[in-house]
């Protein structure tokens, strides 16, 4: 997996066992807020990585997933995109405003972008609704890009 901080164009390269500088640099990438960007082959692998830290860190009280997969959530991660086909917060612009204003309450949020995320009208909207609403510089955002 290639790991990139908020404002950094470097990649770090992360590999299982995690050695103690990796685990170092994960705590501060899920604690810091900003969008920070993972590169992975394999989504399966880095929803299993993402749990694990989230549950080690016992930080969180309101970790998210925006993700088009198919594969449960963990226990007490919300999934967003149920939210918001659920609530038919995806039926107009406004409608997704709503949804931030409503729901999102959220200390930890990642985005497991898959090529049909990418193509999807709303995405960039709801992209752009992050920086609105300022949560991009209020709590940590992962986007995780599929190489």
């Amino acid at each position: 997996m290639n790991f990139s901080p908020v404002g950094s164009d470097i990649l770090r390269t992360i590999k299982e066992p995690f050695s103690e500088n990796d685990v170092l640099y994960l705590q501060d990438l899920f604690l810091t807020p900003g969008v920070h960007h993972i590169e992975v082959d394999n989504i399966i692998k880095t929803r299993t990585m993402i749990d694990k830290v989230l549950y080690s860190l016992q930080y969180h009280q309101k970790a998210a997933c925006l993700s088009l997969s198919d594969l449960p959530l963990a226990t007490g991660v919300s999934d967003v995109l149920k939210t918001l086909i659920a609530d038919d917060y995806l039926v107009s612009k406004n409608n997704l405003v709503l949804f931030f204003l409503e729901h999102f309450y959220f200390d930890f949020l990642w985005i497991e972008e898959t090529p049909n995320l990418l193509d999807s009208m709303w995405y960039e909207q709801f992209k752009q609704h992050l920086t609105d609403f300022n949560f991009n510089r209020s709590i940590p955002i992962v986007r995780v890009a599929i190489k």
